[in-house]
């Protein structure tokens, strides 16, 4: 199971099926967090005042920041599905024309 930021390892016997399946995320006796998060812990932040900030097993696994851009792409842009919104693909036998959804007046699609 996974979000956006973290991925959970199921850590449960699936042997009678999913109906017996906790899905409370929390329990770590059934799941397993792969990426440690402070905003996950169970531990009332009370309960860590005094601590050394240095204590190993509260360090938490800080990730590299990505090396990429992120992806910019309008709705428009992705409706369009590739550049004017037509493809056409030759092989040996024939041609196949694709066709974003929406773009011909017909409503074609894929042309064999």
């Amino acid at each position: 199971v996974w979000n956006s930021k973290n991925f959970w390892v199921n850590m449960q016997s699936c042997a009678q099926g999913l109906g017996k399946v906790r899905y409370d995320l929390m329990d770590t006796v059934c799941w397993e967090y792969v990426f440690p998060d402070p905003s996950y812990t169970r531990v009332k932040t009370s309960a860590l005042e005094g601590t050394d900030e240095n204590d190993p097993l509260l360090a938490v696994l800080d990730l590299p920041a990505s090396w990429v851009d992120p992806i910019e792409l309008s709705p428009k842009a992705f409706e369009t599905r590739c550049p004017k919104g037509t493809k056409t693909i030759v092989h040996r036998d024939g041609t196949t024309e694709l066709f974003a959804p929406y773009l011909r007046e017909d409503g074609l699609v894929r042309r064999i």
